[in-house]
């Protein structure tokens, strides 16, 4: 994600510091200040194309009330046939209490 926990803005958008890198002056900076700021470095560069308005849910924290930026992650899975089997068995010939 491009937001620490705090809602803050990171040097990179991936955990182990690849991809994406954040203008310097931007790392740290709030969220809503952020954005603002990439909006401006995009109309600078004539990359802005424009803003209309979308409707959407926001998830927002039930403790605190703070919006939940999503934050993208590798994902994985595990094979677990094998292991189930072999639990299982374990299971059957009481090898386990």
């Amino acid at each position: 994600g491009l937001f620490d926990d705090s809602g803050r803005l990171v040097q990179s958008v991936w955990p182990d510091g690849g991809g994406e890198v954040v203008p310097g002056d931007l790392v740290g900076a709030d969220r809503f200040h952020a954005r603002d700021a990439v909006r401006a470095l995009l109309q600078q560069r004539g990359a802005y194309v424009g803003r209309e308005p979308k409707s959407m849910a926001v998830a927002v924290c039930s403790r605190s009330g703070d919006v939940l930026e999503p934050m993208m992650r590798a994902q994985w899975w595990a094979r677990a046939d094998a292991m189930a089997g072999r639990a299982r068995e374990a299971v059957s010939s009481g090898e386990t209490a």
